[in-house]
């Protein structure tokens, strides 16, 4: 099974695997796009995604750093990724995620600029391989 996922090269130097998927909670669903990025550790659904699915900001986690900044970070358990594969069928993928929410005013742009991050415990935890060429710009995560 392979999920397809956009690739773009950024002046031939930085590439950023790019997909959309589907994200349901058990209230509400939207689609978002993500970023998938093997130095992240954790999954992290930006704050308007967040916003747009009424995830509660109950469970504090752990403080993540992102640049020069730290957020505080709360842990979801019931958000579901659901992927289209190269053969047109849906996947489902239930995972645990760290959602930032700013302590102030202040913040509210920056944690609105960070997108939503599928990090290294997605493909460990649910056993998928990342392949890529980016010389033919081709991109996919396969289990």
């Amino acid at each position: 099974m392979k999920i397809k996922l956009l690739t773009y090269l950024e002046e031939k130097e930085n590439l950023y695997l790019n997909a959309t998927a589907l994200l349901k909670t058990p209230q509400k669903r939207t689609t978002t796009k993500f970023i998938l990025d093997t130095g992240s550790p954790e999954t992290i659904i930006n704050y308007t995604d967040a916003l747009r699915l009424n995830i509660p900001f109950i469970t504090k986690g752990k403080i993540i750093k992102m640049g020069s900044r730290k957020f505080q970070g709360y842990e979801y358990g019931r958000l579901i990724f659901v992927f289209l594969t190269e053969d047109g069928n849906k996947v489902e993928e239930n995972i645990k995620v760290i959602i930032l929410r700013p302590t102030g005013l202040s913040e509210i742009e920056e944690v609105d600029d960070i997108p939503t991050i599928l990090g290294m415990n997605f493909l460990r935890e649910r056993e998928y391989k990342l392949f890529c060429d980016v010389s033919k710009e081709i991109a996919y995560l396969e289990k």
